[in-house]
């Protein structure tokens, strides 16, 4: 059985000298961790380098960046480059004092020029299109550029002064492209026109149902989808009066 060491011994003042140092000793790390565990921190970063090694970075947020050429160099570089440079300019469009129209519409410029100015809005800084390009031996370049020069001719050819309400002639076919529903218009004003279309079958519901589409891509996303859903049982004996936006379902 050990013997208890009496307060002046040798071993009692080295024991309390040993103590004294590690109190010392964990109080600066203490005050050199803010007060957190250092078990804690050291467990964190070895956790942390485990999972680096790893190589499994976070999945890209921007859908602009997501092909994974745009992780090699000097790509990956640029990209950074213009998140940190997009992230400051969106933070400094936060204004304090301005109304909130006016906040808006600093923030839609602010997109639209950082949008204008991304690597993925130019062929030399973009990696997908640097890589479609070396794939394609150069035709897809080739190929954007053809596109361009023929949108530069219509706007060019284009006249200022032609009425808005003139569209160019279509090419779509009749039953293919366009959708030919007997109907008739019932009601009509300076926004709307609304169609009554003609029942496909003998029965019909007696409540009639009314379509109002968003007045942006009203035609694309409305039409096909009706079109579908009607079709399908038990609503295709529904010939109900749907409305639309003038020049709208109605051209």
């Amino acid at each position: 059985m050990d013997k208890q060491a009496s307060p002046g011994s040798p071993y009692e003042r080295q024991r309390q000298a040993a103590r004294a140092l590690d109190e010392s000793v964990q109080a600066q790390m203490a005050r050199a961790n803010r007060g957190l565990s250092s078990v804690s921190m050291a467990l964190a970063q070895q956790a942390w380098l485990a999972t680096d090694a790893e190589g499994q970075p976070l999945p890209e947020k921007d859908a602009r960046f997501r092909d994974a050429s745009w992780q090699q160099w000097p790509f990956n570089a640029v990209k950074e480059s213009f998140k940190a440079s997009d992230a400051w300019w969106r933070e400094a469009a936060q204004v304090d004092g301005l109304t909130r129209h006016h906040q808006h519409v600093v923030d839609f410029f602010t997109r639209q020029a950082l949008d204008a100015v991304s690597p993925s809005s130019w062929p030399f800084t973009n990696a997908e299109a640097q890589q479609r390009a070396r794939e394609t031996g150069g035709q897809s370049l080739l190929q954007g550029y053809q596109h361009f020069t023929e949108d530069l001719k219509k706007h060019q050819s284009a006249s200022h002064d032609a009425d808005p309400q003139v569209l160019e002639p279509l090419t779509f076919e009749v039953g293919k492209d366009v959708a030919v529903t007997p109907g008739k218009v019932v009601f009509c004003n300076h926004l709307i026109e609304l169609i009554q279309y003609t029942p496909t079958t003998d029965t019909v519901y007696p409540e009639p149902l009314l379509i109002v589409p968003s007045c942006i891509t009203r035609r694309p996303l409305c039409w096909p989808c009706w079109q579908a859903w009607r079709a399908r049982p038990p609503h295709q004996d529904r010939g109900a009066p749907r409305g639309a936006w003038r020049r709208g379902f109605s051209r």
